[in-house]
């Protein structure tokens, strides 16, 4: 995952927040009590009144603010299995078919 999205109401602990500071994972959680102990500056908040359009601009903004964010989406779409076959092994196996 890029990222924890917790749009709890309600919350006794908030252990995924917790899990995701763990990982390196962005949290991006309602604006409660609990959540807001644990996530502290680190996490970003929004009010559970803002519109699903208002949470998701700022969680994209937040992420591709971050650098990163950026470069686990440069890894992962220059780097992955498909891409290094393509790049750089299948010209070899083709070149011991001849």
């Amino acid at each position: 995952a890029d990222a924890l999205f917790l749009p709890s109401r309600e919350e006794g602990f908030g252990i995924p927040v917790l899990e995701a500071g763990l990982t390196g994972m962005p949290v991006f959680c309602a604006d409660i009590p609990p959540l807001r102990d644990l996530g502290g500056i680190f996490a970003k908040y929004f009010s559970l009144d803002e519109s699903p359009e208002q949470i998701a601009a700022m969680i994209v903004e937040n992420l591709s603010a971050s650098p990163l964010f950026r470069f686990r989406v440069h890894v992962r779409s220059h780097y992955a299995w498909r891409q290094i076959y393509q790049q750089k092994i299948e010209m070899l196996i083709r070149k011991g078919e001849k």
